[in-house]
């Protein structure tokens, strides 16, 4: 193989690494931020949303006016067997999968 071909093959290989970086840089970004906004919605420190807690986010919105009713089914649609509250999980499928 020529000096040219390896500086080329390195070259590839080099920006093959740059660019999977960047993707597993990009996925923990992401992952943080989904953390972030799941705590953010989290206020009781649970590790799970209820209706309490979706009361306090929209009481410090104060940019709309949501009824508990409308609460409560959110909380129903998205969590799961029935239960009250919402899991990291199924918030982060809800929200931005």
């Amino acid at each position: 193989m020529c000096c040219c071909c390896s500086a080329g093959a390195a070259t590839a290989a080099a920006v093959v690494v740059v660019v999977v970086l960047r993707l597993v840089l990009l996925g923990r970004f992401r992952e943080l931020m989904y953390r972030r906004t799941f705590r953010a919605f989290d206020k009781n420190k649970s590790g799970k949303i209820d209706k309490s807690d979706l009361q306090k986010v929209f009481s410090e919105v104060k940019m709309f006016y949501v009824r508990e009713r409308d609460i409560q089914r959110m909380i129903q649609i998205m969590s799961e067997n029935g239960s009250r509250d919402v899991d990291y999980e199924t918030f982060i499928t809800y929200f931005f999968k």
